[in-house]
């Protein structure tokens, strides 16, 4: 559980992200891909719950914790240097 942590949150967030990019994107003919990413999106649900209920032992006990605290600082870094962001978004949409 505690190298598999970030990337399960990572791998549902992106599938999140495709499911949102073929939801709204207002072509009907996208809607039945929608079902790959919002079934990853359940299988990583269901293995975060079953990772993190019961609570595993002490020091991976605090994991979520610690992924959420750099996952809320990129937020806040990304909410309070919006020129970086668009940058950073730039690249990305030329790769």
């Amino acid at each position: 559980m505690t190298l598999t942590f970030a990337p399960l949150l990572a791998f549902g967030l992106a599938g999140t992200g495709a499911l949102r990019l073929y939801v709204l994107s207002g072509d009907k003919r996208r809607l039945p891909a929608a079902i790959l990413p919002l079934g990853g999106a359940i299988a990583v649900l269901y293995v975060l719950f079953r990772n993190l209920i019961p609570a595993p032992a002490f020091l991976c006990s605090l994991l979520p914790y610690l992924v959420g605290g750099w996952l809320v600082l990129g937020l806040a870094v990304a909410a309070a240097m919006p020129q970086l962001r668009r940058r950073v978004s730039e690249g990305l949409a030329r790769s």
